[in-house]
C-alpha cells in the first residue's frame, strides 16, 4: 500500500495533488490563526452581551409595535371624530347654521320661541371648539317633547348644556294660569366642533 502511495505521488499527477491538498491545508490553518478567538469560540460574557442586545431589540420592536398600534386607533377615533362633531367645511358657518337648525327643529315642532340669541363659541384646544346659543320658548308638553326629539335627532350632535322645564302661562291668558299642558323651556344648546388642520396622515386616512 506504502508503495503504491509514494509510487503514485512520484508520478506528475501524484506530485500536483499533493501540493494542492497541502495548500489547503495551509490556508485552512492561516484562517484559524488569523480569525479572532472571540469569533470562533465566543466566551460566556460576549454570549451574555449577545442576549443583551437580543433583549433589547426585542424590547424596541415592542414598543414600536405598540406605537403603530396606538396610532392607528388615533387615526379610527379621529375619522369617528369628525363624523359626529361640526365640521365648517362639512356644515357651514357654525355662527349661522346653528342658529338655524334650532329654529327650523322649533318651527317643525310649533314651538314658540321668545328669545333665540346668537351663537357664540370659546375654544377647548387649537383644533376643537364650543358653539353655544340660547333659548327661551313655550309650548305644551306634547310640543315641546317634539322639540327635544328633534334637536336630538340633528346631526352632528347637539346637547343641552343647562335646560329648566317650568310650568309656565299660555299666551293671551294674562295672570291666569293655565296649567293643563303649557311649558316654558329655557335652556342652552351646545355641540363640539372642529376646525384645526388635520395632519397629513389623517387627511389621507379620512379621504379612503
Amino acid at each position: 500500500m506504502k508503495d503504491q502511495l509514494k509510487a503514485f505521488l512520484a508520478t506528475k499527477r501524484g506530485k500536483t495533488i499533493a501540493w494542492i491538498a497541502l495548500a489547503v491545508f495551509w490556508i485552512v490553518l492561516l484562517s484559524i490563526w488569523i480569525a479572532p478567538s472571540d469569533t470562533l469560540f465566543p466566551d460566556a460574557a460576549d454570549l451574555k452581551r449577545k442576549r443583551t442586545e437580543l433583549k433589547k431589540l426585542s424590547q424596541e420592536n415592542t414598543e414600536l409595535t405598540a406605537k403603530i398600534k396606538e396610532f392607528d386607533a388615533l387615526k379610527k377615533r379621529y375619522k369617528t371624530m369628525r363624523e359626529t362633531v361640526w365640521t365648517p367645511e362639512r356644515d357651514g358657518d357654525v355662527e349661522t347654521e346653528f342658529r338655524v337648525r334650532v329654529r327650523n327643529a322649533a318651527t317643525g315642532a310649533n314651538l314658540t320661541v321668545n328669545n333665540l340669541g346668537s351663537v357664540r363659541t370659546s375654544r377647548i384646544n387649537p383644533e376643537l371648539f364650543y358653539a353655544e346659543i340660547d333659548i327661551q320658548a313655550v309650548g305644551t308638553i306634547e310640543i315641546i317633547t317634539d322639540f327635544l326629539r328633534r334637536i336630538a335627532a340633528e346631526s352632528p350632535a347637539m346637547g343641552w348644556r343647562r335646560l329648566d322645564l317650568r310650568i309656565g302661562f299660555r299666551p293671551g291668558r294674562g295672570n291666569t294660569a293655565d296649567q293643563d299642558s303649557s311649558l316654558m323651556c329655557n335652556g342652552v344648546l351646545r355641540l363640539i366642533g372642529y376646525d384645526g388642520k388635520q395632519p397629513d396622515s389623517a387627511r389621507k386616512e379620512a379621504t379612503k
